[in-house]
């Protein structure tokens, strides 16, 4: 592209980073309108199905739970950012296709502000006209989780959505990310650190994007939680990818594969869905790095061959477990089957033994059949 033109890019979208810092996303800062409780679902119920969150219809059912839960208790934070942190999973892990993934990304953030709004003081800041930005500085420790998926949703669906989406609510996601960070630095795995090593990977220079501050801020994240495995995918795709270094590339998505999903505790679902990002990634290395050799692409079929193999050792136990849970089921079942085959076959042989007489009538009756016939050929 002509510098002229890269130039006049830039600057319309600086122009629109710093129009847009204000604007506010179309979802609203109110609290769950609270319904009859005699209709309310049960939190204990949705928090059990969210532990087979792995699976998109347990997640599904969770989350229509959680909103069931909301209803009768507006105010439950728990359960409250349950519903923000699992739609973003939902959108983020098992919704694939575009325009669903921005509905379900947008659903979060909708949920968040209602989480949020639980917080009387940023409820009243947003309703007496302050922006988002200057209403998240009155959050508390409470309002952590909240704030912390919200602003996931938010970077996330800004991305899916393009390049001046993200720009535009730059300033948001940075405002609430530096309040978790205020607060709560070693969230969700070193979260904040996580996050600025994401946003100074992926955004270009003008908007503060910056490899090496960007490195930083992953080693930092990786100090704190060396096991969390979504580190090593976003430094693959979003620093590697970048710095055009396909050698750090598959050592990351590497180092991804390697790790244990259950390290850390409660936390398998999304460690898994971290893995299933990293074995995509490796198919994208000769659409990625131009300077892509045959060895980095072999490199890429051996860890991929490797982690599904890997995968398929480990599914084996759990089936041949299943096949022996399943086997006393069987086996009782033919155990009882049993005295119902003997009693049928036992009610059968008085009509088994009947048949020689029936037999030795037949032949008696033979002879005068016979004759009878005879006479009447006589006639």
């Amino acid at each position: 592209m002509p510098r002229l033109a890269l130039t006049a890019l830039a600057a319309l979208s600086a122009t629109v980073l710093f129009t847009g810092c204000g604007t506010k996303h179309s979802g609203s800062y109110e609290v769950a309108q609270a319904a009859d409780a005699t209709a309310g679902g049960s939190a204990a119920e949705a928090d059990a199905l969210w532990e087979n969150r792995s699976d998109t219809e347990s997640l599904k059912a969770a989350l229509a739970k959680y909103e069931e839960a909301i209803a009768s208790d507006p105010t439950n934070r728990h359960v409250a950012s349950r519903l923000v942190r699992g739609y973003y999973f939902l959108a983020d892990a098992h919704t694939p296709d575009l325009e669903p993934k921005l509905e379900t990304f947008n659903t979060a953030i909708n949920w968040g502000k209602s989480c949020l709004a639980i917080n009387e003081n940023i409820k009243a800041a947003i309703d007496n006209g302050k922006s988002e930005e200057e209403a998240i500085d009155l959050a508390t420790d409470e309002d952590v989780p909240c704030i912390y998926w919200t602003s996931s949703a938010y970077g996330k669906w800004s991305v899916a959505k393009g390049f001046a989406t993200t720009l535009k609510y730059l300033g948001t996601v940075k405002a609430f990310m530096g309040k978790v960070e205020t607060l709560n630095p070693e969230y969700f795995n070193y979260g904040p650190d996580r996050y600025w090593g994401a946003v100074a990977a992926k955004a270009p220079s003008f908007a503060g994007g910056d490899p090496a501050v960007a490195k930083v801020r992953f080693d930092a994240s990786i100090a704190g939680a060396p096991d969390y495995i979504g580190t090593y995918v976003l430094i693959a795709d979003y620093l590697a990818t970048k710095t055009q270094d396909v050698d750090a590339y598959l050592a990351n998505l590497e180092k991804a594969l390697s790790i244990d999903t259950d390290a850390i505790e409660n936390l398998g679902p999304e460690q898994r869905a971290e893995q299933a990002k990293a074995l995509k990634l490796l198919d994208d290395v000769s659409e990625r790095f131009i300077d892509a050799t045959e060895d980095h692409l072999a490199k890429a079929t051996a860890l991929r061959d490797a982690a599904n193999q890997a995968a398929t050792e480990e599914a084996a136990p759990a089936e041949e477990a299943a096949t022996e849970e399943a086997a006393p089921a069987e086996e009782a079942a033919t155990e009882e089957a049993a005295p119902a085959e003997e009693a049928a076959t036992e009610e059968a042989a008085p009509a088994e033994e009947a048949a020689p007489a029936q037999e030795a009538a037949t032949e008696e009756a033979a002879p005068a059949e016979e004759a009878a016939s005879e006479e009447a050929a006589a006639e």
